[in-house]
């Protein structure tokens, strides 16, 4: 076993406050001052284990990936505690990392009363004779070690000892730190239809581990306690949508006008999969009806379509809710068996153009780096506007963080992707528009996703691929249609 404690009591493992046991049999479980809190299943060679402490509370990873909460409280700081049982038993390659304000100290023992400490930087002499070396400016992948010369009587100086490394790395996540791009809903004659990938708010996960805009419950099985709640939220014609990975868990995913808590009873409009392959529909903790069996794969959806409630299988209506909502609402989850999962979360309304990026937990001033396609755009701002986006367009922020004493990493946003443009930009539309009656003459256009339609089906027709037949004289209108419509004049003779 090895983790974390207040002290080192001895070497056994029921001391070890907080332990990852690694058992003989490829199993790994959890156990915390001798008893044990979750079996968690097979491990492989070369898994990384990880304990950490965000905000006071202690969390279990493995390979990076959110396993365990522990509900004990910490006693700070806290050591490295290890016990092991087998002959061969081992610990490889164990790091310590904690947030830094640029001051570091070197300890000693057996070293004389008066030993001399030579810190270096990258190699390179660096600082005074000193236990103490301070450097505010140092940079990501920077090392500081120290070489230490005891005060030994006999010892010479080929007795220098050299530390430990330690490497500064740019910050990887911020604790409590969220960032999330939104759409401002629009209404009005034709604007554009944006998808937003689904950004949990951190502060409202419980029992669960949030990967992008997804969700595994990872603790306290059988247990309607496995909570999530967005930062985005849905308006009047949009709608949440995610797909089911599995059919042997129970989960709740729906949408509320805010996040209560962690039960399915204070969703508002909650699609309910059952671990029986089996989907049904509650709203505010009462049963409203089963509606047949479901599929891994199959995406579901709770709009909000002109101020009513209707829900989706696979572009499907399946019910429409008698309860009128009061909007905006965000997505809530609840999850009740351990592995089940919300996969792919995302958030579709009408836009306009405007955009928004909240971000949490990064400092006082923040900078913020705007794009469209990867490409930078706007400026400094937490708000960008574009009026002519198009067809599967993606708009993003990059947020660097003023976190003072600290070299920061920039976070990428979720992804907002343009789904229907209500400007859309239509290439030229070619081909004869003077045509002999009883002919028939081919039109192209270069852009995707059209419809072709003819004004006036008794002179002539038009076809999906855009081949117009002629069937009596006179003119017409012929337009081809993506998102908003082209028109064209189509004379006949």
């Amino acid at each position: 076993m090895v983790g974390l404690s207040k002290t080192n009591v001895n070497s056994n493992f029921n001391t070890i406050q907080y332990a990852w046991y690694l058992r003989n049999d490829g199993i790994c479980e959890i156990y915390e001052s001798g008893t044990s809190r979750v079996i968690l299943g097979a491990y492989s060679s070369g898994d990384l284990f990880k304990i950490s402490i965000e905000s006071n509370v202690v969390k279990y990873y493995r390979n990076n990936i959110l396993i365990y909460t522990s509900t004990i409280v910490p006693t700070l700081p806290l050591l490295v505690d290890v016990s092991i049982n087998s002959v061969n038993g081992t610990i490889t390659n164990a790091k310590i990392s904690n947030y830094y304000s640029g001051v570091f100290s070197a300890f000693a023992t057996n070293a004389g009363t008066t030993p001399s400490f030579q810190w270096k930087l990258n190699g390179v002499n660096v600082g005074s004779n000193s236990a103490v070396y301070s450097n505010t400016s140092i940079a990501p992948d920077d090392v500081v070690t120290c070489v230490l010369t005891p005060s030994v009587s006999g010892c010479s100086a080929s007795g220098n000892i050299a530390s430990n490394s330690i490497v500064n790395k740019a910050i990887a996540n911020l604790t409590g730190s969220d960032i999330v791009v939104r759409g401002t809903v629009a209404t009005g004659t034709c604007p554009n239809v944006v998808s937003e990938d689904v950004v949990w708010n951190t502060a409202s996960l419980q029992n669960v581990s949030a990967t992008g805009n997804s969700l595994l419950k990872t603790q306290s099985n059988v247990n309607w306690n496995g909570g999530a709640a967005s930062y985005n939220t849905v308006g009047n014609n949009g709608y949440i949508e995610f797909t089911a990975s599995e059919t042997n868990t129970y989960r709740m995913c729906g949408l509320s006008s805010s996040n209560v808590n962690s039960s399915y009873n204070t969703i508002q409009f909650a699609i309910y999969l059952i671990a029986n392959g089996v989907y049904e529909v509650y709203e505010s903790g009462s049963f409203i009806g089963s509606f047949g069996s479901y599929n891994s794969g199959d995406r579901f959806r709770v709009a909000v379509e002109s101020n009513v409630v209707r829900y989706y299988r696979n572009n499907v209506v399946f019910y429409t809710s008698t309860i009128t909502p009061t909007l905006p609402l965000l997505v809530d989850v609840s999850i009740n068996s351990v592995n089940g999962t919300i996969t792919n979360a995302k958030v579709v309304n009408t836009n306009a153009g405007t955009f928004t990026v909240t971000a949490t937990n990064v400092g006082a001033s923040p900078t913020y780096q705007w794009k469209v396609n990867g490409a930078n755009v706007g400026s400094n701002t937490t708000t960008y506007v574009n009026t002519n986006l198009q067809l599967n367009d993606v708009v993003s922020c990059v947020v660097t963080p003023d976190a003072s004493g600290c070299d920061t990493a920039t976070y990428q946003s979720n992804l907002v992707t343009v789904l229907s443009s209500g400007n859309p930009i239509v290439a030229p539309i070619t081909g004869n528009t003077n045509v002999c009656l009883g002919s028939s003459t081919q039109l192209t256009n270069a852009t995707p996703g059209g419809t072709w339609t003819s004004s006036n089906l008794s002179i002539a027709t038009v076809n999906a691929t855009g081949l117009v037949t002629t069937l009596a004289a006179g003119t017409l209108q012929l337009p081809i249609r993506l998102l908003m419509v082209h028109v064209i004049a189509m004379l006949l003779q």
